[in-house]
């Protein structure tokens, strides 16, 4: 295959073979990574129960909001893309009455038991492989491709990789693509999903490097998902879905690329 090279002299793998995918789903994009970052000897993709989300916590772990806030929580989140936890504790926090249950719910952080990983080499990476790990999930599971890669030398790296939290719309993906550019994330992927958009980076970093870029990407917080990666730096693991799972929408599919390179 044909190169390119960096102004700093890295070989640079060109991007159209993933560019040509745009608009499928995002189990063409893994094997095409695996293309770009030949080091990469070995992928885990990760069979889980998606947990309750915070909303569905609050309705039966706990008194839920009162009426008039939930209503007004619930229309913040649909219309303009705010989180339900963000609206209800900020409007509740206006009014002076915060319930402390609703505080223990959101810091709650428990490893699942019910999910386990599965450690991919190389050539088993492949779309018609991807997609029947997805379809042999049992119901209401999901599957999702880790962050965590294994390197031909055995060394551990990373791919970055983001939850965004906010609507779809071609002024949005633009500018998430130049929000990717100011944090030098100069070669990527965005993936629409369901209800946003995810990231995928194709320079992988170290497991420092990943807590960096995790912690940078909070300062674009309400785009990013907040509670998204307070739960990934909590595990040093990213995580993002490869196919469709519960009531969440049609499997993520490739948005479009970042290439400054």
């Amino acid at each position: 295959m044909p190169v390119n090279f960096c102004k700093n002299g890295v070989v640079a793998f060109p991007l159209q073979s993933i560019r040509d995918l745009i608009g499928r789903p995002v189990t063409f994009l893994v094997p095409r990574i695996l293309e770009v970052i030949p080091d990469i000897a070995a992928m885990t993709v990760v069979t889980y129960r998606p947990a309750p989300v915070l909303a569905e916590r609050m309705q039966h772990d706990a008194a839920p909001p009162l009426p008039e806030i939930r209503k007004c929580a619930e229309f913040l989140h649909d219309q303009y893309g705010v989180g339900f936890w963000d609206a209800v504790f900020a409007l509740s926090m206006k009014r002076g009455d915060v319930n402390a249950k609703f505080v223990e719910l959101a810091l709650l952080h428990d490893a699942s038991p019910d999910e386990h990983d599965t450690l991919l080499e190389r050539a088993e990476i492949t779309t018609d492989g991807l997609e029947r790990i997805i379809a042999d999930a049992a119901p209401g599971y999901g599957v999702a491709l880790s962050s965590r890669v294994v390197l031909a030398g055995g060394a551990i790296a990373h791919i970055p990789m983001l939850d965004f939290h906010c609507p779809h719309s071609a002024g949005l993906a633009a500018l998430l693509k130049q929000a990717l550019l100011s944090m030098r994330q100069s070669r990527g992927v965005l993936v629409k999903s369901p209800r946003s958009y995810h990231y995928y980076g194709l320079e992988l970093v170290s497991p420092e490097g990943l807590t960096a870029f995790l912690a940078r990407a909070l300062l674009i917080d309400p785009l990013v998902d907040a509670r998204y990666i307070a739960h990934r730096l909590i595990d040093g693991v990213c995580r993002l879905r490869l196919g469709a799972v519960r009531n969440k929408g049609n499997a993520p599919s490739i948005e479009d690329v970042i290439d400054a390179s």
